[in-house]
């Protein structure tokens, strides 16, 4: 039996999100509201049983046995750790810092047969499952680079609200940037170790509250008069250092307005992977050292196999490795190399044409679009042509054309084609993860007798509250050294289980 849902989001959050609760057979229970007005009428729009503005109120309703948080950051923590202190299953956004994430961590520990997971839905996306499969089978070989970048018009809210202030959880790094954390360390099994930012503020608030990008507004803030001042980042740069050395870059640029864009790149030693969108793209290497890729096939072969292999390419070699130039041939006559020599020159079938007044021709060919040149002094030719000459340098990794490995086309409501605030930033992912999360959900309760019992196996993929702690530990090192222009450390600390929640289960809580 499905949970009733209790939802605490904004009024545009809460037209998003209802919809697609309904779709997967959930009952939305109540609403919650600043205003007490506004929660009504909200609640009459959506044909909601319960509107309140009250948080307890909410909290203690009877039919509500799954809580959705999607309020603004300063306010989850606390709404999240009494949910659970009074045995509700809990799906919170992120907390506006460490502290309060931590908190959060320790209150899940101390209820551990509770529901308690972070909205991070970019990891439910197919795309990025099919990606962390294919990185623990190998398909990468040694991860060495994830870059990725996030073009998307401006965060700030039309009014001067939490959005514009970065201490309150607003700005592309904590709203974005957190998300994207999280999913590197999802997608690589590795966690930052060292983090280094730049953050920009470019938008800004006039005295009168009211969002504009003049030079005149943006001076204002930037001076601090008035009492309206945006301190949240339109742009954020930031570099991570993950464990076994693998670096990481990610720009999010938050001054272009028009259609979200997502890009992330994983790139290893032998393929990358590449999540555009919702759609995965891969790509391996072509060796064109094949000597080399042998000998190391044949390293865990038996003594005798490895010494037959070499005496079979020393007789090889002897009857196929003829100069690849041919001098000279007649006028208007086609000569085509051995299919042995082609082989060793990369597998590309290379003629010779004679020509008036040429004795001696050097052969350019293509291989997956890089030039090469043949050089006598070297068979085979392993760099590419420079002046007539070859470079010292050789590229023995070529890179095929990417495949689709899997495309994804968001299936949903038609009305929500605009995404829950949350993930405003991020349209089509976070529209298709969110859908991908609620799915989830539904397998997890679904045939339950118990409304608070649920199946941990297909929710294995989402975030919990530790994960949400790590995030944010990192957002906030990323801060620390735009600030100080240096190199930060990402804290390590763990959340551990405490003696007794903090708090009692009976506290009033009101929000105005």
């Amino acid at each position: 039996m499905l949970p009733g849902v209790g939802l605490l989001a904004s009024p545009p959050g809460a037209r998003d999100l209802v919809p697609l609760l309904r779709a997967e057979g959930f009952r939305v229970e109540a609403l919650w509201a600043r205003a007490a007005g506004e929660a009504r009428a909200l609640a009459h729009e959506l044909r909601v049983p319960l509107g309140t503005n009250h948080a307890d109120e909410l909290l203690l309703w009877p039919q509500v046995h799954l809580l959705y948080i999607c309020l603004p950051p300063p306010l989850t923590r606390q709404v999240a750790v009494k949910a659970l202190g009074i045995g509700k299953n809990v799906v919170s956004g992120p907390p506006v810092s460490a502290l309060d994430a931590c908190r959060m961590v320790q209150q899940a520990l101390y209820y551990p047969g509770l529901l308690s997971l972070l909205a991070f839905p970019l990891r439910l996306l197919p795309a990025c499952t099919q990606a962390r499969s294919l990185v623990q089978e190998g398909y990468l070989g040694e991860l060495r680079v994830c870059e990725a970048r996030v073009h998307v018009g401006s965060l700030l809210s039309p009014v001067y609200d939490w959005s514009c202030e970065r201490l309150m959880g607003g700005g592309a790094l904590r709203v974005v940037g957190t998300h994207l954390v999280d999913l590197l360390a999802f997608l690589t099994g590795k966690r930052a170790r060292r983090a280094f930012g730049l953050t920009r503020t470019y938008s800004g608030f006039s005295d009168q509250g009211t969002n504009s990008a003049a030079p005149s507004a943006v001076e204002s803030t930037r001076q601090g008069s008035g009492i309206r001042a945006t301190t949240a980042d339109d742009f954020c740069c930031f570099l991570l250092v993950l464990e076994d050395g693998a670096v990481a870059t990610v720009t999010l640029n938050c001054c272009m307005p028009g259609r979200a864009d997502l890009e992330l790149c994983l790139v290893g030693s032998h393929a990358r992977l590449v999540l555009r969108g919702t759609d995965l793209y891969g790509c391996r290497y072509k060796d064109n050292d094949d000597e080399a890729m042998a000998r190391q096939d044949m390293k865990d072969q038996p003594d005798g196999l490895v010494k037959e292999e070499e005496e079979r390419r020393e007789r090889d070699d002897g009857a196929s490795m003829t100069p690849p130039v041919v001098i000279a041939p007649k006028r208007g006559e086609t000569v085509t190399m051995r299919k042995g020599i082609s082989e060793r020159l990369g597998g590309s079938k290379v003629t010779i044409r004679a020509t008036r007044g040429v004795e001696t021709e050097k052969v350019n060919r293509k291989v997956s679009g890089i030039s090469r040149c043949t050089n006598p002094s070297q068979n085979p030719c392993s760099g590419s042509e420079v002046n007539g000459g070859c470079t010292s340098a050789c590229q023995t990794k070529v890179p095929e054309q990417e495949t689709l490995l899997l495309a994804d086309r968001v299936v949903g409501p038609t009305s929500t084609e605009a995404t829950a605030e949350p993930w405003k930033g991020l349209s089509r992912p976070g529209l298709a993860g969110t859908l991908r999360l609620l799915r989830a959900l539904r397998r997890a309760f679904e045939g339950r007798r118990e409304r608070q019992a649920w199946d941990p196996g297909p929710l294995a993929p989402a975030a919990d509250f530790e994960d949400g702690l790590y995030a944010l530990r990192v957002a906030e090192a990323i801060e620390e050294a735009a600030e100080a222009g240096e190199w930060r450390d990402v804290s390590q600390g763990e959340a551990v289980e405490p003696e007794r929640p903090q708090g009692s289960r009976n506290s009033a809580m009101y929000f105005h």
